[in-house]
């Protein structure tokens, strides 16, 4: 399922067959290697071997990690980790949030808090979207 531009193609497209993700000399995944990847319904998180954070499709609730932005349809890096001097060495999709793992063991949640998913107390459930990664442990 492509319709939320999760699969990082430039399109909002299904494929049926296995697809590269988006990447040119103009794109922030273009000659980067692959570390991990975890996807959901509706958005898709790869990090690097450098411990960069790309995120692709559907950042309505701010499980890109970018605030304001309502669809990425290709990757983009999480500059807000980028800026925190974040090294990732794994993240997790859930169906509206994202956690990644760091090299010093910490780890970073953003998107829609309800429920407690982000780990974040109850002084954020009623907030809305929390789009800048957080540091929760």
């Amino acid at each position: 399922r492509g319709g939320e531009g999760q699969l990082g193609t430039d399109s909002r497209f299904s494929v049926n067959t296995p697809s590269k993700m988006f990447a040119d000399a103009t794109t922030g995944l273009y000659g980067r290697k692959v570390a991990a990847v975890s996807a959901s319904d509706f958005h898709t998180a790869v990090v690097t071997s450098v411990g960069e954070v790309f995120a692709t499709g559907r950042g309505s609730e701010g499980q890109l990690g970018m605030p304001d932005v309502e669809f990425n349809l290709i990757p983009c890096v999480v500059h807000a980790l980028l800026e925190k001097d974040v090294f990732a060495t794994d993240v997790a999709c859930g169906r509206m949030h994202t956690m990644v793992l760091d090299n010093k063991g910490n780890v970073w949640a953003f998107g829609d808090p309800k429920h407690g998913v982000l780990g974040l107390g109850a002084e954020v459930l009623d907030k809305g979207a929390v789009s800048a990664p957080v540091k929760i442990a």
